[in-house]
């Protein structure tokens, strides 16, 4: 018997190993990816821009290609460089998100030294290549950006000439990539799109003569101004257009809402203060049910929770009085609920609302560096630092007891600085550093996922 009992252990260690890592495997754990840049202590830097299918489109510096274009699958093998496009170290993009998904394909810039082009890629090598060269003879400097994609066309700013921009369209092939309107976008300036409405894109851009949001259908004709001339700075699908922020000057901006004309724009509310730490407040516009919600500072209030139905009178802040100040690019919805984080004096807060103030409610408490806010797969996702660990993934149900850090992918009080979650369908994306391998690709399934043990490099 006493000959059985050690065995025994031992069978039973293993199984509570194995139990161990089915319990891993059906919570799932993030992991490293890849470690695309395998120097030591060396950072990919990854930048994520598109899922389309199974595939997630991102820009990586390997250390060996420069900043180039990558795919993954969510596996190790399946994370690969599509193509080396400026062969060599020097790179082959440019660190934007100027990329869209069309027709089953990625149309993104890249280089054609000395200028950026529009390229299209179906994941493979030989199929990524350049949809046309605009001044093959004499090179302008002049960057091509995408500014967004319709079921017809992909749109962007280009340069044929030295006059400035012009808008082009294309249908994904060189023969049907052609300019739309000469409409002289200023060199060194930075148009980007800002959504569609019906079959048309709408971009902001600033020309010779004006800033601001335009239209276009395709057409030169279709092709007209909305207004918005201090600069734009967050926008919302809703109804049939958008409610978008614009600076009204350089202290404060408003909230706005339009079907496509200038006829159709409306203030709905306006004179919120710019925080001028957050220059791009609010980048960040969530919609749940009927309404649209956004972070502003009124002058009153400080910066609180808001919510409009796209009426000015049914444009108005959620709780007064509210929790502290809100973070702008914290708010995502949830299931019925927004989510966002707040700051009370030097503690940050996670908080849930459904569009009341008696459903406004503290999640969390006695956090520390909060920020971000992504919601994936019924879940809100955010860093913090909860005084035990470093700044790390969290997760939030919506209870107290269901928010929680995700993993401590930098063990102890190291920190791993998560940014930029990205939905890759059944992969949730995210950047962070090990403390070993530097920022690369993380990945996260609530489903599955494979358990990895933190390696050093060799």
């Amino acid at each position: 018997m006493s000959a059985i009992l050690p065995r025994m252990t031992v069978v039973s260690r293993t199984l509570l190993v194995m139990v161990f890592v089915a319990r891993s495997l059906s919570a799932g754990l993030p992991y490293l990816l890849k470690d695309i840049n395998p120097s030591t202590r060396a950072s990919s830097d990854p930048l994520l821009l598109q899922t389309i299918g199974n595939t997630s489109y991102f820009l990586a510096d390997d250390g060996s290609h420069g900043l180039e274009l990558w795919k993954t699958d969510s596996t190790e093998s399946g994370t690969q460089l599509v193509k080396d496009i400026n062969p060599g170290i020097a790179p082959g993009v440019k660190k934007d998100r100027s990329a869209y998904a069309f027709r089953g394909r990625l149309i993104f810039s890249a280089l054609n030294v000395p200028d950026m082009q529009v390229w299209i890629t179906d994941g493979s090598e030989s199929g990524t290549t350049m949809l046309t060269d605009m001044h093959p003879a004499t090179p302008l400097g002049f960057n091509a950006f995408l500014i967004g994609a319709t079921n017809d066309a992909a749109y962007f700013i280009g340069s044929s000439t030295p006059g400035g921009g012009e808008l082009w369209r294309t249908d994904g092939t060189v023969a049907g990539t052609r300019m739309v309107v000469d409409l002289h976008v200023r060199s060194g300036t930075f148009p980007f799109g800002f959504g569609t409405i019906g079959n048309s894109v709408v971009f902001f851009a600033t020309t010779a003569t004006r800033s601001g949001l335009f239209i276009s259908d395709g057409t030169a004709e279709g092709t007209r101004t909305l207004g918005g001339g201090g600069g734009v700075a967050g926008h919302v699908p809703f109804g049939n257009g958008l409610v978008f922020a614009a600076f009204e000057d350089a202290n404060t901006f408003g909230i706005y809402r339009t079907e496509g004309t200038i006829e159709s724009i409306t203030r709905l509310h306006g004179g919120f203060k710019v925080d001028p730490n957050r220059a791009f407040e609010p980048f960040v516009l969530a919609s749940l049910g009927n309404f649209v919600y956004f972070t502003g500072d009124d002058g009153v209030h400080g910066r609180q929770l808001w919510r409009t139905d796209g009426t000015v009178d049914g444009t108005a802040i959620v709780a007064v009085p509210g929790p502290g100040s809100v973070q702008a690019g914290s708010v995502a919805t949830v299931g019925d609920n927004v989510f966002f984080l707040a700051r009370s004096g030097s503690v940050d807060q996670l908080w849930k609302s459904d569009g009341t103030a008696a459903g406004t409610k503290l999640v969390k408490d006695g956090l520390a560096n909060a920020y971000g806010g992504f919601a994936w797969h019924g879940a809100f996702y955010f860093a913090c630092n909860d005084g035990l660990h470093g700044t790390e993934p969290w997760i939030s149900d919506g209870t107290t007891s269901g928010t929680q850090m995700l993993h401590d992918i930098n063990p102890g009080m190291g920190s791993s600085n998560p940014f930029q979650y990205f939905d890759g369908g059944n992969v949730l994306y995210f950047s962070a550093d090990d403390g070993l391998h530097g920022m690369e690709l993380w990945a996260y399934s609530n489903v599955t996922a494979p358990v990895r043990r933190r390696a050093a490099r060799p």
